[in-house]
């Protein structure tokens, strides 16, 4: 049997992904992510927030020039687990998402659908895109095709 270790999260990053070099000149990406998450206990909807934490292999740099801490993004990875023996605490693991491609949503944070510009305080207008129906919460940013590795 083959297993599967594939992630898909939604989420908005809770700070500025930190870039970080090996000897061998390789970039490798660190950032958090907040998923919020809602559930009904008893009568009321009650909000909750996990957090996980992301890391990157290449391209890293590019990607960190282009999605910043509080936006929204998209996140396809796999799960990996370290294992540690610490001296003060004995056996230790961490959990986190290797992640494979990261995508920003865009469009839906301004009423307006107009993206933040990076240069400056200005926006720039959303692209006009055809479809087949009228809805425009799936709006198609050029710069949203995913990033790939």
């Amino acid at each position: 049997m083959n297993d599967i270790n594939n992630m898909n999260l939604t989420g908005k990053l809770t700070r500025d992904i930190e870039v970080t070099y090996t000897k061998n000149g390789a970039e490798i990406g660190k950032v958090g992510l907040a998923v919020n998450r809602s559930r009904k206990q008893g009568e009321e909807w009650i909000e909750e927030v996990s957090f996980f934490d992301l890391t990157l292999f290449s391209n890293a740099g590019k990607i960190a020039d282009k999605i910043h801490k509080g936006e929204g993004v998209i996140v396809t990875g796999s799960l990996r687990q370290d294992r540690w023996d610490s001296p003060d605490k004995g056996k230790q693991s961490k959990v986190y998402v290797v992640v494979d491609q990261i995508r920003p949503l865009r469009g839906k944070e301004s009423p307006t659908g107009d993206v933040p510009d990076r240069s400056g305080s200005q926006t720039r207008p959303a692209p006009k895109v055809a479809r087949n129906d009228s809805r425009d919460d799936d709006a198609f940013y050029e710069d949203d095709l995913p990033i790939p590795f």
